[in-house]
């Protein structure tokens, strides 16, 4: 039988960077796509819990050195 005990994940202070802006309804829809690809260890449904992911505070986009792009 498979668990169905919920697991809360929180992260706080993740940065990355690209080259142009998006924006936070964008950034949720790209990471409830990948969230929807994880899979039980056993290649099974879905694990994520549809809905569940969100966002506390969206910093938004800070403009960078374009020499820190390598």
């Amino acid at each position: 039988m498979a668990n169905k005990q919920p697991f809360y994940h929180r992260v706080d202070g993740v940065m990355f960077t690209l080259t142009q802006e998006i924006d936070e309804d964008d950034f949720k829809k790209l990471l409830e796509i990948a969230l929807k690809a994880l899979q039980t260890k056993k290649g099974g449904p879905s694990i994520y819990v549809e809905g569940s992911l969100e966002i506390e505070e969206w910093g938004g986009a800070e403009p960078g050195d374009p020499a820190d792009l390598m």
